[in-house]
């Protein structure tokens, strides 16, 4: 099962991580724990982040700390 993460920052603006994006070694990261990691710094600086909810396209920096919520939608 797959997985899209709506993001949502201060500002208003989304950006969108698919689950492929959240490997380690293989093995999938919960949702909730691998955004929350990057927002208290531990999984790194800047997150590349798509601009569609089709995850397609170009991707962009984003500032981790200006994230005010977030959204897991679950794919089949």
């Amino acid at each position: 099962m797959g997985f899209v993460i709506e993001l949502r920052m201060m500002d208003g603006t989304k950006f969108y991580l698919g689950s492929e994006q959240m490997k380690s070694f293989g093995v999938q990261d919960d949702p909730y724990s691998y955004v929350y990691a990057c927002i208290a710094g531990t999984r790194g600086g800047m997150l590349q982040a798509f601009t569609t909810s089709a995850l397609t396209g170009d991707k962009e920096a984003v500032n981790p700390r200006m994230i005010v919520s977030m959204k897991v939608t679950y794919t089949a």
